[in-house]
């Protein structure tokens, strides 16, 4: 009984060790393929279907403005939106259409940013679940 136990932890510290280089190995592919973004460069974001009406763009040029732990928050013309964003969620573009200078740091959802730069207003989608009909 003690040395399956003491064959169960050895085993436990070999899965652990190859777990960490097998993630290692995971990061440093990403960074091979993804160009690197840096603070100011612009780039694209998909906008999800049920955020945009079918004449709306499917993707947005947002300005990356901040990095934590790897993560991105995205700035869209003064609109900050109020998640961040993965490195594999956004594409870099090498165009500089939008400048630091444009930055404001109010945070809103990317279905408001989106709503805000339709041309139709984006999808507007109200549910209720009321049964009684009412006009939500």
């Amino acid at each position: 009984m003690h040395k399956e136990r003491i064959v169960s932890e050895s085993v436990r510290s070999a899965v652990d060790v190859n777990q960490e280089a097998s993630a290692a190995k995971m990061i440093g592919d990403s960074h091979h393929h993804l160009p690197l973004v840096t603070l100011g460069d612009n780039v694209r974001v998909p906008v999800p279907l049920m955020d945009r009406s079918r004449a709306d763009p499917s993707n947005v040029m947002y300005m990356c403005i901040k990095e934590i732990n790897g993560m991105y928050k995205i700035d869209c013309r003064g609109r900050t939106i109020n998640r961040l964003y993965a490195r594999n969620q956004f594409e870099k573009c090498d165009s500089k259409i939008f400048k630091i200078v444009d930055i404001n740091l109010e945070e809103r959802s990317l279905r408001i940013i989106v709503e805000n730069e339709s041309a139709l207003g984006g999808q507007k989608v109200l549910k209720s679940n009321c049964k009684k009909g009412c006009l939500a």
